[in-house]
């Protein structure tokens, strides 16, 4: 399900984005014991959360994701809440930091070098002659969470609300689209044979410039995912959603699938035709209780 969320300026979206990041992270728990599943720990109403386990938030590159860092800086930069997080990349240009296409490195440029976050809570990936040797070194010291989230697709009722459990890597991703259309991790998914590892390696078809990035089912099992779409250009990807146009393009068909999607835009005129659409679309706020 997408929840789709409109505002007049640029600023707002960016703030909206932030403050549903810190919804997520107030409202997502750990499960502990390993021989229990997730639904046995909420039916039984017996819920135990791990302490020491950080919230785990996977970035994008993109224009409007650095934006997003320096907002970050100018904004709430003294906030808490960075410190409880782990920060990894969902893709990331093959480039030395330095180098402007580097997705680290501009975030380190615009926002982490400036805060007070535990380096050890930051997990780049790293430029290397050999990419492959990087994607499986970035594979195996990925984070494996269990716990509950809110999924507004689940059926609600007092004794059974809309609480899901899930396994993944990432308890969020905020993911970014290019002036294309594409979401970096969906390059090329409709012709790439399917990885058996968390990352591949991907070349982008226009620029050619490699890119090492998660796998579509490393998103698809992440239990939430917010999308910015900034710029009138962006409002061909609403409208398709609404229309349920182009549904056979990789990053439609992510989004409509997917349970637990925020779309924050500042295409406000949209509003008015997505509402009535509740399938796929919805502007009312989650209210989460757990």
């Amino acid at each position: 399900m997408i929840r789709a969320h409109f505002y007049h300026a640029q600023e707002a979206v960016l703030e909206g984005i932030t403050q549903q990041l810190f919804k997520h992270i107030d409202t997502t728990r750990f499960i502990a014991d390993p021989h229990h599943s997730c639904d046995d720990f909420f039916y039984q109403d017996v819920f135990l959360h791990q302490e020491g386990v950080q919230f785990a938030l996977a970035l994008s590159g993109g224009e409007t994701t650095r934006k997003l860092f320096t907002h970050w800086r100018k904004q709430h930069l003294s906030n808490q809440a960075w410190n409880s997080i782990d920060y990894y990349w969902i893709d990331e240009c093959h480039t030395p930091y330095i180098n402007k296409e580097s997705n680290f490195g501009e975030a380190y440029r615009r926002f982490f070098q400036h805060s007070n976050i535990n380096p050890s809570r930051i997990h780049p990936i790293h430029y290397t002659p050999q990419p492959q040797e990087e994607i499986e070194r970035y594979a195996s010291q990925l984070p494996h969470s269990r716990g509950l989230y809110y999924d507004p697709t689940r059926y609600y009722t007092n004794d059974y609300p809309c609480i899901a459990p899930y396994q993944s890597h990432f308890h969020c991703a905020i993911l970014d689209i290019d002036d294309n259309g594409q979401i970096t991790p969906l390059l090329n998914s409709t012709t790439a044979p399917v990885p058996t590892t968390p990352y591949h390696l991907l070349q982008h078809p226009q620029t050619r410039q490699k890119h090492i990035a998660a796998t579509v089912q490393t998103i698809r099992e992440t239990p939430r995912i917010i999308l910015p779409l900034i710029g009138k250009e962006k409002a061909q990807i609403i409208t398709d959603l609404y229309h349920q146009h182009n549904t056979h393009l990789p990053h439609i068909q992510l989004l409509m699938e997917h349970p637990n999607v925020h779309i924050f835009t500042d295409n406000k005129e949209l509003e008015t035709l997505i509402y009535p659409n509740r399938k796929y679309v919805q502007t009312t706020p989650d209210t989460i209780h757990l």
